[in-house]
């Protein structure tokens, strides 16, 4: 068994996630002089008026090349998003006995406090000008996962995936309306998806990458070969239908530094409850949205790391290789983001000892963010700030020929109130998606689907199962007759599976449902707008005001 990384982090340690702007023309280096010079020149001003944070920063930042991904508007302003080291702390091993997870959060939080103070003064947004770029915004590099499940800060999907049985590979959706069969839009994707095939659009998943390809690889071979009679594999395989492009040699080569210590022994980091490998996440995925829509292009784009984690530059990088290398000017594109941002949801703000924090459990005893979370006339700058710190990255693609399509989480549990979606899944310009069982009820794991609730879609996600309840080692499993069934060539242990075939279950399933429909409805000719107007007709006529709408699908 593979060794399973540690557990438990909010963000990476001692990073910073700045985000800068600017019009003219830099080379990479130079962009790289300058961010570095304005970061210092901002970090002598706070030191001065904070001389505690000279106890804890590096005395000089180093903003290298390669960290540094640019996002341009398109008028002649550019945006870049730089993810630099300010604490010793980064360069720990995680692993070591002496490691407190504690210090280096609070490390992180005393600067974004300090920073804020000079950033965000009362309402007004101060940005800070120097070196001929302009600092707007900051924050910690946060975590990302495969969906979050729990209130604790950690991550993974709706329930553990789980071996199919043998002679389970009834694998294709069907589109059935039960309370209104005769819906016109219900009809209409229906029979889509018997002559459309969604072909001439662009499917971009931004996931886990396979140890196997559809191609050999040194010493690893590939999934056409080692499966030889699986429909999906072959089919999916097959005539360049897929793509997969790993973040070392393809997604940034130049910053794979950032992978190999994710996935490292010394560095790497796993998710609370959910410590098993999950390299075929984004491929499940895959062969879900083939299943649907046979012919779209769909592109693997490796962003999480073995376990299914990832960190907000992962992501942008995963993000700017979309924008700038996988050749979708001229089709539709549709991103599949079957992941959430580690980042904490506001209404988990809580009082203690009279001050505000915003993590309610592990690692929350530390995460001292006092006073950031108040809002100040109506506002909450420090909330509305980490967020923009997501929509900086995804801005590229917020445009009127891509859709974006989300999961909204799996923090739901039992005594709690359904808690919102998580971004990017939250953002107005993507579609939120959350899941239900196959008895169309809301499934137990799953969050609301977007913000504000009727934005959001919810469709089959895959039952879940308790195992060993009430034991030390309980856990959620995908149901072995009504998870999802997908692709699965390899356990959470890295044993090729018998047959290729698993069920898994969360809203990282629900969302390439949505995708796949989207694909369909896009090759049709249908416009974004349109293509979204019949997604969300295709429901119940009953559906309760500001709730979200429901596709019912079937699998099997």
């Amino acid at each position: 068994m593979e060794q399973t990384p540690k557990t438990g982090f909010a963000f990476a340690p001692g990073e910073v996630m700045l985000t800068v702007e600017y019009t003219e023309t830099f080379s990479q280096q130079e962009l790289a002089q300058n961010i570095q010079g304005n970061f210092n020149n901002f970090r002598t001003q706070l030191a001065e008026a904070y001389p505690e944070l000279n106890e804890t920063l590096l005395a000089e930042i180093t903003v290298h090349p390669e960290t540094i991904v640019t996002i341009p508007f398109g008028d002649g302003r550019y945006r870049s998003l730089a993810f630099v080291t300010i604490s010793s702390y980064a360069e720990k091993p995680i692993k070591d006995a002496d490691f407190d997870v504690a210090t280096t959060h609070e490390q992180i939080a005393g600067f974004i406090e300090f920073a804020f103070s000079r950033l965000f003064d009362g309402e007004k947004v101060t940005p800070f000008v120097s070196h001929g770029v302009t600092l707007t915004n900051l924050s910690p590099n946060w975590h990302s996962t495969c969906s979050q499940p729990g209130q604790d800060g950690s991550g993974g999907p709706g329930a553990r995936p789980a071996v199919a049985g043998a002679g389970q590979t009834a694998y294709q959706f069907q589109f059935d309306q039960v309370s209104d069969p005769h819906n016109y839009a219900v009809e209409y994707i229906r029979a889509l998806a018997k002559y459309s095939t969604g072909a001439g659009v662009d499917v971009v998943i931004l996931d886990t990458a396979p140890t196997l390809d559809t191609v050999p690889r040194p010493g690893k071979g590939d999934l056409l070969t080692a499966f030889p009679l699986h429909p999906l594999i072959q089919s999916l395989c097959r005539g360049g239908t897929l793509r997969i492009y790993r973040y070392d040699d393809d997604v940034a080569p130049l910053a794979n530094r950032r992978m190999e210590r994710l996935n490292s022994e010394q560095y790497g980091i796993g998710i609370v409850g959910h410590d098993y490998l999950m390299r075929d996440h984004g491929l499940f995925i895959a062969g879900m949205i083939h299943s649907i829509a046979p012919s779209a292009r769909i592109h693997l784009v490796q962003v999480l790391n073995d376990y299914g984690v990832g960190t907000l530059d992962t992501i942008a990088n995963g993000v700017a290789f979309t924008l700038n290398r996988i050749p979708w000017k001229t089709s539709p594109l549709i991103i599949n983001c079957s992941l959430t941002i580690q980042m904490p949801l506001r209404e988990k703000v809580i009082e203690k000892d009279g001050e505000q924090y915003i993590f309610n459990a592990h690692p929350s005893e530390f995460l001292n963010w006092h006073k950031l979370m108040e809002n100040v006339a109506g506002k909450n700058l420090f909330a509305d700030a980490m967020e923009n710190t997501v929509r900086d990255m995804f801005e590229g693609l917020f445009n009127d020929s891509t859709l974006i399509v989300a999961a909204a989480g799996n923090d739901n549990k039992a005594g709690i109130p359904i808690p919102q979606p998580r971004m990017p899944a939250s953002f107005a310009e993507v579609i939120g998606v959350g899941a239900l069982n196959q008895d169309q009820s809301l499934a137990d794991y799953s969050n609301i689907a977007d913000a504000p609730e009727d934005d959001g879609i919810q469709t089959f996600g895959g039952d879940s199962v308790l195992v060993n309840p009430g034991a030390v080692n309980e856990f959620i499993s995908a149901d072995s007759l009504h998870g999802i069934l997908g692709i699965y060539t390899e356990d959470g242990e890295g044993n090729r599976t018998p047959t290729g075939w698993g069920r898994w279950a969360g809203t990282s399933f629900a969302t390439p449902i949505i995708a796949g429909v989207l694909a369909l409805l896009r090759a049709d000719g249908k416009t974004k707008a349109e293509a979204l107007k019949v997604l969300r007709e295709a429901q119940q006529e009953t559906r309760p005001p500001s709730t979200p709408h429901n596709f019912f699908v079937t699998q099997g």
